[in-house]
């Protein structure tokens, strides 16, 4: 996993798209495609992202990493 990465598992991707269609609607649900223009780039590494797309409730985290991981989920279902 990399910070600098935007690509995604196409399990990942389907199961962002499920919760997608659940919680905002089909109209919200569209698969976009990223790719690097960079020659060097690493593509096979996946973003870093939830492991479960379902549960963004995490109990006892502190404040700071609650903020993190709800940044991480945001951006994964972006």
């Amino acid at each position: 996993m990399r910070t600098d990465s935007f690509t995604l598992s196409e399990t990942a991707i389907e199961a962002a798209g499920k919760v997608i269609e659940q919680k905002f609607g089909n109209e919200y649900h569209t698969v976009r495609r990223f790719k690097t223009k960079d020659a060097g780039a690493q593509e096979a590494h996946e973003a870093i992202r939830p492991t479960d797309l379902s549960k963004p409730e995490i109990l006892g985290l502190e404040a700071q990493a609650a903020k993190l991981y709800a940044l991480i989920y945001k951006r994964t279902l972006a």
